[in-house]
């Protein structure tokens, strides 16, 4: 099985919503990224989503587009990726879910790109920009691997909804507007019974939980991001950052 499966499981017979850590490797350097991450397990965090920083990233917020800028800018490559992935992997059993965009896999080759991920202990992958009909030549060689494939639908993707959830594996990321969400979530509820992550910021995180809508996984990207620039200034540490992840973790467990 899965690690994403036995994680999700185990906290879903607590109705436990699992906190998703999230750090675009290498940003804003190797080693303060891998001490970032180290915090997030230490306080609480139940997986962790590392990005392959990427010279394009499309849709993106401006936050994630610098942190892409910083860690390319200190020369992390796919292989350093990996690398840091393989220390993180050494540290923790929790799962690991790796995002990145189809070229990043295609220019590597993509059983190579695959196996080296395997290798390096990753769980599963979000390929960004890859269209479900073409993700089987991807989902040929993850099997292999025990990697699963994981997909994401929006609001706006209503009519595939049935298509998106007969693919789906490990579990749905959920994208809609905040105000949208606890109805969006109650409609997928129907449709599926596979585990249901979003992504908020911590003040939507405050307000969702006290709505009682029940989701599987919540991720802190924008929380973590946002500290990057103030650990660069030092007007935060990494201690802060981690006192602040588990404050969180106390929300989401409760």
């Amino acid at each position: 099985m899965n690690r994403i499966d036995k994680t999700l499981q185990a906290l879903n017979k607590t109705q436990t919503t699992a906190m998703i850590g999230y750090s675009v490797i290498g940003d804003p350097s190797r080693n303060t990224s891998l001490a970032m991450i180290r915090q997030m397990i230490e306080n609480g965090c139940d997986m962790i989503e590392l990005s392959l920083p990427f010279s394009d990233p499309i849709a993106l917020s401006e936050d994630l587009q610098k942190a892409n800028a910083r860690a390319l800018k200190n020369h992390m490559t796919t292989l350093a990726a990996m690398a840091c992935i393989k220390e993180i992997r050494d540290g923790t059993k929790i799962p690991l879910i790796l995002n990145v965009y189809y070229n990043q896999v295609f220019r590597y080759g993509i059983e190579e790109f695959i196996k080296e991920a395997s290798d390096s202990g990753i769980d599963g992958i979000f390929i960004v920009d890859l269209p479900i009909e073409h993700q089987h030549v991807v989902k040929e060689i993850t099997k292999k691997y025990n990697i699963y494939v994981l997909l994401s639908v929006t609001s706006g993707s209503l009519k595939r909804i049935k298509e998106i959830v007969g693919k789906a594996q490990g579990f749905l990321y959920c994208a809609a507007r905040t105000e949208e969400l606890p109805q969006f979530i109650e409609l997928l509820d129907k449709e599926t019974t596979l585990p249901k992550v979003i992504s908020l910021n911590q003040e939507d995180i405050v307000n969702f939980k006290s709505e009682n809508l029940f989701v599987n996984g919540i991720k802190i990207e924008d929380m973590i991001l946002k500290e990057v620039p103030r650990l660069l200034e030092t007007s935060a540490t990494l201690e802060e950052l981690g006192q602040a992840i588990k404050k969180m973790s106390h929300l989401l467990h409760q």
